[in-house]
């Protein structure tokens, strides 16, 4: 399936402003006018199966896709050029990939629909070395980074847990928070 770019912009890694995601939210956010300007610039053909998702990285020159195949692609959105592509190492859909902060771009974090959590570090060969770092017991959607922390994100899943990860572990998944359903003032909440 085809990745879709539709940031209509010729000069973003080349220009003297880089749109990068803190400028594009910082001026662009909400704004309908931004989005009615949006164009196709092209299909990228990076995956056989649904692409689940997408990440600029902090450069705003590569694009992280993830997909159904349960590969990772890294590449150039400006002109379509795959520059790593590897199966992630999960058992199913690839929910969300994206780089660590202040890793340069060679440390990929990713979650799926088969629970499990894991990292992708590229060597300096470029090839990637995977390893599972959590597991949640249902669907593994979201990740969240912290900006300031190449080390430590966190992950969210069906099972209405947040894991804190940590890279360093061999395996680190400290549940955080845990969500019952349950809300106050409602029958049968504690």
């Amino acid at each position: 399936m085809p990745v879709i770019c539709c940031f209509d912009c010729q000069t973003a890694c080349r220009g003297a402003r880089a749109f990068t995601p803190t400028y594009l939210e910082r001026y662009y956010r909400g704004s309908s006018a931004f989005v009615k300007r949006f164009t196709l610039e092209r299909e990228l053909e990076w995956h056989d199966g649904c692409v689940n998702t997408i990440f600029f990285t902090p450069s705003g020159c590569n694009l992280i896709s993830g997909s159904d195949d349960q590969n990772i692609v890294i590449g150039d959105w400006q002109t379509g050029k795959v520059r790593l592509s590897y199966h992630s190492g999960h058992e199913n859909n690839v929910f969300q990939a994206k780089t660590m902060p202040l890793s340069d771009e060679r440390v990929i974090v990713s979650c799926a629909a088969d629970g499990r959590v894991r990292v992708g570090m590229l060597t300096e060969a470029g090839d990637p070395e995977t390893r599972q770092l959590g597991y949640h017991s249902g669907r593994a959607h979201k990740l969240a980074l912290d900006p300031s922390s190449s080390q430590v994100f966190y992950s969210a899943g069906e099972d209405g847990v947040v894991l804190q990860l940590d890279l360093r572990a061999a395996q680190s998944d400290t549940p955080l928070l845990r969500a019952t359903g349950e809300r106050p003032g409602r029958p049968g909440a504690r």
